[in-house]
């Protein structure tokens, strides 16, 4: 007679060889999901190829069809003309009122700009809030609609992770820019745009506490300016991240680097040659959005100033 604790060793041995490793989907659900991640991915590419600068507008009731910028999403774009102008105001600045005109293409035959054409390394500063916010007003959230799925049913959630909520507050922006060919737009012998990643760190000050994401866009090269901006499930931020350009130049030059980067990393997935279900996740785990609460999704302008 077999020695049973032989036959639960062996159940035991067997429950482990044949069982996923802690935390990994099973072979098949993954694949499964990869696809599906995928198939929503080459919709939004397409979404982005066929589009022109202006196509996305909420103040005339223009909308596409891609995660976040529909009518029914409940993001609060109306506040985008604001902060559009607001980055435009900061370049003017930066750059001076004159210089202003580059981001619409014109002066291509002046001098290049004093600006750096790789911003790797990090910046650390401050943030305040605009008095923009004022004149927001909220939208009406239906939380049970961002809400998890637990083992009891939807979990229950009333805010969202990774909120701006202070008046002031620490910043820390570590910026990446792979130097190669792949990640950079050349029109004719001039270096146009180039792709850079970043994560951000954003500190509170009124309860001393901090968050970090990371974000995917743009960095424009002959002006010093750079789009940001994270891509979750409800938001497919670095595929409409050109229809968040000042102007239809800068829309233009992003549409065609993301049309190719974008394309690239896709067929890495399909390729099996990433291990990220999403290579512009925020999170360092490669998830798209928190287990238990849905993080707030971030479109960031920044603006280099000229080189003393």
């Amino acid at each position: 007679m077999a020695d049973p604790r032989a036959i639960v060793a062996l159940v035991i041995l067997l429950f482990i060889f044949f069982s996923p490793p802690p935390g990994q989907e099973p072979l098949v659900r993954a694949r499964s999901r990869l696809e599906h991640i995928v198939a929503a991915e080459r919709n939004d590419l397409t979404v982005l190829n066929q589009t022109r600068f202006g196509d996305f507008d909420p103040t005339q009731n223009r909308w596409l069809n891609i995660s976040g910028f529909q009518e029914n999403d409940t993001f609060v774009w109306q506040a985008l003309p604001l902060v559009k102008e607001r980055a435009r105001q900061q370049s003017a600045h930066a750059l001076g009122h004159d210089n202003l005109v580059r981001l619409d293409g014109d002066r291509d035959d002046q001098p290049p700009l004093p600006l750096y054409r790789n911003v790797t390394g990090t910046l650390y500063g401050e943030w305040i809030r605009s008095p923009i916010q004022s004149s927001v007003v909220p939208p009406k959230l239906n939380m049970s609609e961002f809400s998890s799925i637990g083992p009891f049913g939807p979990i229950p959630i009333h805010s969202f992770s990774k909120n701006v909520t202070a008046k002031s507050g620490s910043l820390e922006v570590w910026f990446e820019e792979a130097d190669t060919q792949d990640t950079l737009l050349w029109h004719g012998d001039k270096r146009v745009a180039r792709e850079v990643k970043a994560q951000i760190s954003v500190g509170d000050e009124e309860v001393g506490d901090s968050w970090d994401s990371k974000l995917f866009g743009v960095h424009f090269l002959e002006t010093g300016h750079i789009m940001l901006a994270t891509t979750t499930d409800k938001f497919a931020g670095i595929f409409g991240l050109p229809h968040m350009a000042l102007s239809d130049h800068s829309y233009r030059s992003a549409q065609e680097l993301l049309n190719r980067t974008l394309e690239m990393s896709i067929e890495q997935q399909e390729d099996g040659l990433l291990q990220s279900f999403s290579p512009w996740a925020p999170t360092p785990e490669g998830t798209s959005d928190s287990l238990l609460a849905p993080t707030c999704d971030l479109i960031v302008y920044l603006q280099q100033h000229l080189v003393p």
